[in-house]
């Protein structure tokens, strides 16, 4: 299991420390460092979430605390790198996975990457061991259940992602990158375009470029997925 990672901090030798530490965790992958949550952001929302975010809190323009309130759509763990140590409320209301204080000891940084790793490896367990989703709703402490082989397609509005069933939908305020994230070990679903996922256990034909699933609706093949649909296709003809 790699963990993909980023990390966030105004000072050039806070991110070289972060990266030296990563580097002792083999299961750490650490893909960019930014100096500023901007530049963070934009990656995230061109390229995708990833698992952990290490953020500074201490920034201009834009502190840590701040930019945590989009930053915890783009990952599993945000994860808080601080000098002070009087930010444990805030942490805590935005659900991070803690902060660790600079400067930042070895030992202190495998513990935290442990507890992650373990937390992690709960999560397949529980995702492998059953095929029951739960889905975030627009309230707090509002859930919806649903059996992965009942959605049809996941398709992004606006500022939040519509989880269509057999039986209806659901809304989740999320970017879809998110939600793809977190269906990563689910072979049945496919990204066909910017903003729509299929499940093929609904899949009907394909005609051209346009896909039609069994309820009868149609989506549009986006350019640059019709490459990797395709050669899904065809590796898992019946008649090669």
């Amino acid at each position: 299991m790699t963990l993909n990672c980023i990390a966030i901090d105004d000072e050039q030798y806070a991110l070289n420390q972060i990266g030296d530490l990563i580097s002792f965790a083999p299961e750490l992958s650490l893909i960019r460092g930014f100096e500023n949550p901007f530049d963070a952001l934009k990656y995230l929302h061109d390229e995708g979430s990833v698992d952990i975010i290490f953020c500074d809190i201490g920034m201009p323009f834009i502190n840590g605390i701040e930019a945590g309130k989009l930053l915890k759509d783009y990952c599993n763990y945000l994860i808080y790198v601080t000098a002070h140590r009087n930010y444990g409320a805030e942490v805590s209301e935005l659900n991070a996975y803690g902060y660790l204080l600079k400067p930042i000891r070895k030992i202190t940084f495998m513990e935290k990457i442990e507890n992650v790793i373990r937390s992690k490896s709960s999560e397949l367990s529980a995702s492998d061991s059953g095929n029951i989703t739960f889905i975030k709703g627009n309230l707090k402490n509002k859930y919806f259940g649903a059996k992965f082989e009942d959605i049809t397609v996941i398709t992004a509005e606006l500022n939040y992602v519509k989880i269509h069933t057999l039986t209806g939908f659901h809304i989740t305020y999320m970017p879809l990158s998110r939600v793809e994230m977190n269906i990563s070990d689910r072979t049945e679903f496919r990204r066909i375009n910017r903003s729509t996922i299929i499940s093929m256990n609904h899949f009907d034909r394909v005609d051209g470029y346009t896909v039609y699933l069994k309820d009868k609706s149609e989506y549009t093949i986006g350019r640059s997925e019709r490459s990797s649909f395709f050669d899904y296709l065809k590796r898992n003809l019946f008649n090669p």
